[in-house]
């Protein structure tokens, strides 16, 4: 009887404590306990001057544009020629809609020459758009297209569909090659100044090292090969193992 009142006691004691502990923890996630890689990295695309724009959009929505010399803000920082009044290019999203929602194909909700065009891919794409069973390099037909194009435009005869990956968008892609090629500060990726954010940013959060290259604005923004050997050869001086160059032609923003 004694040896199970301490067997007891002993047992709420360790919920007390546990629960003390409990409300002495604090949280994980904060600035201090953030990776360095994290918070060096700049994003200039979403930084001050957008977000200040976004402030000020919100204020006049709310009814205080008096205090502003005008009456809405237009956001320039991405490329949305939408937003500045460009239209939609329709055919490819009714294409895409009646793809992820077939119940489209039979209603007047689409252009006939739309309907056509998904219900070719309907019976080419190797299971339903949208399926979470889709080939993870992509639909194989779609990268048999992108492969036949290469080869045209580019003249390469052994481009393979089976060495084709589609990303979801070209930061997916540029995120992927660097979290494989990235090892540590002494890999380096050669960027063109001017440069979209994007490449700096992942460097720096991959833990890498931005060697760039500067773009000849009186020559129309061209590459100037003696100054990309300049950098390999100053970087392996340095210690830093050149992994790979990222060309962009036309440049962007430059482009």
């Amino acid at each position: 009887m004694i040896s199970s009142i301490f067997k007891s006691q002993s047992t709420l004691a360790q919920v007390r404590n546990s629960q003390v502990a409990l409300r002495a923890y604090t949280k994980v996630l904060q600035k201090d306990t953030l990776s360095d890689n994290v918070k060096k990295a700049e994003y200039a695309v979403r930084g001050k001057i957008p977000l200040r724009g976004e402030e000020i959009q919100t204020d006049i929505n709310k009814g205080n544009g008096a205090k502003y010399n005008f009456a809405s803000t237009t956001s320039l920082n991405i490329g949305n020629p939408q937003a500045v009044g460009q239209g939609h290019i329709t055919f490819n999203r009714e294409v895409i809609s009646s793809l992820i929602n077939p119940a489209l194909l039979n209603t007047n909700a689409i252009s006939h020459d739309a309907k056509e065009r998904a219900l070719k891919y309907k019976k080419l794409l190797d299971t339903p758009m949208g399926a979470y069973t889709s080939n993870s390099k992509g639909y194989q037909y779609a990268r048999e297209k992108i492969a036949e194009f290469i080869k045209k435009r580019d003249n390469v005869p052994h481009c393979d569909a089976k060495d084709i990956y589609i990303t979801n968008g070209a930061g997916e892609g540029v995120k992927l090659v660097f979290n494989m090629l990235i090892r540590g500060q002494n890999d380096g990726i050669m960027i063109p100044i001017p440069q979209y954010p994007l490449y700096s940013a992942l460097i720096t959060l991959n833990g890498g090292t931005q060697i760039p290259y500067f773009l000849d604005e009186a020559q129309n923004w061209a590459l100037d090969t003696s100054d990309v050997k300049k950098k390999i050869t100053d970087a392996k001086k340095a210690g830093i193992d050149i992994r790979c160059i990222v060309i962009i032609n036309p440049g962007n923003p430059t482009g």
